[in-house]
């Protein structure tokens, strides 16, 4: 069966529209509304391959780009399809069409979609790019981490039944009550038995209320500290600033980290390092023990000097030349660099540096130069408030980019 309107599309040609290449929905894709046409197995193969070939062609090269801008996408979105029209070719077959496919087979079709970029552009089997592979948790993103970290396979939901043998349930990435419902018995369950459930996730949701323990954290909060581990810099930061004699038990990196997860955790002050420190969610969630205490935190500031700042910084950076080099070719094409300077506000009138403003505020002007592209941050100088926009600005955008 074919809709109607998709089968008309095809027969007369894949009309667009010439700025953009946007096909007419009202005329031809009208999903849900539209009538079947009864055709072969053997019209089905051409149609489908005809159609998947022309939308290849029509968004391949600049042109193709040019066209997926004009219809309203997110420029990084078009750049990252490297002028190959078969990334915008996504398959993702229901769960009816999974059932006689199997799982697999919707991503050897898309990965075979190379061949037809390769007969497109003539760049190459080295350079060919295949189509998108969109799989149930790319859809209804619930895939639960531990699932592949543990069995080394996307969930096969008979297995979450398996929880009622383990002492402690941490249920991170997944909300196990609503995305998972006929299996939600095996959690309450398991509950009954004496396992002790822990849940970590952005909102308050249904599997919340099934939690010995919850914590709320901000969208990539735990990521962000294991991400931070994987990449080095953590040790950076040990390599680069040397501000405590001994290290019982804290090093430089466990204080810096642990300001950023307050802030992540909509904490404002110091002293709301106090509720990090007593819950026990949170710290399975970054792999502590302990986290240091608001009195100990403050010590650790007051020891930077703006060497020391400079060290963090230069710790960051090589860091992040870490992460660029993993990057793709198209993203060393344009740097776009942002350099501003606002004021900004702060609750405080004696902190060191501050000045009033001509608002009547108390705060600092800071210097803020970042890069553009991925609004990552290269470089901050805090200024008094009467300095003017560009006081510094030369020596500290050539600064912030001198090791990167």
């Amino acid at each position: 069966m074919l809709r109607k309107g998709f089968k008309q599309w095809v027969d007369e040609g894949f009309p667009r529209d010439p700025q953009t290449g946007a096909v007419d929905h009202d005329k031809y894709l009208r999903r849900g509304r539209d009538a079947w046409v009864a055709v072969t197995w053997d019209e089905v193969f051409d149609y489908s391959a005809r159609a998947m070939t022309n939308i290849a062609e029509t968004y391949t090269g600049p042109e193709g780009q040019q066209r997926l801008l004009a219809q309203g996408y997110d420029p990084l979105m078009v750049q990252k399809t490297e002028g190959a029209g078969t990334q915008v070719l996504k398959f993702r077959g229901g769960m009816q069409v999974l059932g006689a496919t199997r799982i697999m087979a919707q991503y050897r079709l898309a990965n075979s979609m190379a061949l037809l970029d390769n007969k497109i552009r003539g760049v190459g089997p080295d350079k060919a790019i295949g189509a998108r592979g969109w799989d149930n948790y790319t859809w209804h993103t619930d895939l639960p981490p531990g699932h592949p970290q543990v069995t080394g396979q996307q969930t096969v939901d008979f297995d979450l039944c398996n929880v009622e043998h383990s002492n402690l349930i941490l249920v991170w990435g997944m909300n196990w009550i609503c995305t998972k419902m006929p299996d939600s018995h095996c959690l309450t369950e398991a509950r009954m038995k004496g396992s002790k459930v822990v849940v970590i996730a952005v909102e308050y949701s249904a599997t919340m209320i099934k939690a010995d323990e919850a914590f709320i954290v901000r969208p990539g909060t735990t990521p962000l500290l294991k991400l931070a581990s994987d990449v080095g810099l953590a040790d950076n930061i040990n390599k680069h600033v040397q501000l405590l004699k001994w290290h019982a038990p804290y090093h430089e990196s466990d204080h810096v980290l642990n300001f950023a997860a307050n802030a992540l955790c909509n904490g404002t002050r110091l002293q709301h390092l106090e509720l990090l420190r007593n819950n026990a969610a949170y710290l399975d969630a970054i792999g502590a023990d302990s986290i240091p205490d608001p009195t100990t935190a403050g010590d650790f500031c007051r020891r930077f000097k703006q060497s020391d700042i400079d060290a963090l910084l230069l710790a960051i950076n090589e860091t992040r030349l870490n992460v660029w080099k993993q990057q793709e070719a198209s993203f060393f094409e344009q740097a776009i660099i942002d350099v501003d300077g606002v004021i900004v506000t702060t609750k405080g009138e004696f902190k060191g540096g501050m000045d009033i403003t001509f608002k009547g505020s108390w705060g600092y002007h800071p210097l803020l130069i970042s890069l553009a592209n991925t609004k990552e941050v290269m470089g901050l100088k805090y200024r008094s408030i009467s300095s003017s926009f560009d006081a510094d600005s030369k020596r500290w955008i050539s600064s912030s980019f001198s090791s990167t």
